[in-house]
């Protein structure tokens, strides 16, 4: 896997959030919802399972302003 933003980084909605490599193809993973990037549960290079939470983002509409 290869991420495109750091923790703590802001991500617009459907903006490529990670790459997720499989034996035969890559694959870019969209960003479902906009606001920050909290949490990312796994490393680059690290195996993940299919379904898995990959990332945690607080969405942009509970931010205080």
């Amino acid at each position: 896997s290869c991420w495109h933003y750091k923790e703590n980084d802001r991500v617009k909605k459907e903006s490529d959030l990670l790459e997720v490599s499989a034996d035969k193809a890559a694959i870019s993973i969209p960003s479902p919802v906009a606001g920050i990037l909290k949490v990312r549960k796994y490393r680059e290079g690290e195996k993940a399972l299919i379904g898995c939470v990959a990332a945690i983002i607080e969405e942009k509409e509970t931010l205080e302003i």
